[in-house]
């Protein structure tokens, strides 16, 4: 199986993938540079702890 394994912390939260990272960054570059985008992904996932 190649589908993407969706992966949990140890209190079953979903956690964000790579892949997912990316695409979120791919969609900000629509409206923002790539630095701040990647700047505005970064403190995103870690404010969330890179929960869903």
């Amino acid at each position: 199986d190649t589908a993407a394994q969706q992966q949990t912390d140890i209190n079953g939260q979903i956690l964000v993938t790579y892949s997912e990272r990316e695409a979120l960054i791919q969609k900000l570059t629509t409206k923002w540079t790539l630095d701040l985008s990647k700047r505005i992904e970064m403190l995103s996932y870690t404010k969330s702890n890179g929960v869903k």
